[in-house]
């Protein structure tokens, strides 16, 4: 019998849920969801990105990417445009306020990282760092 506990795909994601939770609870504080958070920092990292663009950056399907990006609007964080390179595309674009948002969600955000990343040694962090990126290759 296998103990899933010990298998490498289990322990990811064992680690990444219990990351993703404790990082959703300091953004729930100020009134973001994680992957709303993901998509406000992939627009401030490069503002005018397509919907699959975002749905791949912040880990959702094309559909739900929809509805979050709909909530977005809603709520005066992000906009759409038209994609001035293709007017069949649209593009979506992060607003005054979802900028200000945002800023208020880093400070956690970044504290958390801090956190986490003083768990192991900088020279554990930066192999664990390296070990990752190579499963994405």
């Amino acid at each position: 019998m296998v103990d899933y506990r010990i298998t490498l795909s289990h322990l990811v994601a064992r680690v990444n849920r219990r990351i993703e939770g404790a990082l959703s609870q300091r953004l729930k504080a100020e009134g973001l969801s994680l992957e709303h958070y993901r998509i406000l920092t992939a627009l401030v990292e490069e503002n005018g990105r397509t919907m699959s663009d975002l749905a791949t950056w912040a880990m959702v399907d094309p559909p739900t990417m929809t509805k979050m990006i709909d909530r977005l609007v809603a709520s005066g964080f992000v906009f759409r445009a038209p994609d001035p390179n293709d007017r069949r595309k649209v593009l979506v674009f992060i607003s005054d306020v979802g900028r200000s948002v945002y800023k208020a969600a880093e400070t956690p955000a970044m504290a958390f990282e801090e956190e986490l990343g003083n768990v192991l040694p900088a020279v554990d962090r930066a192999e664990l760092t390296r070990l990752l990126q190579s499963l994405l290759k």
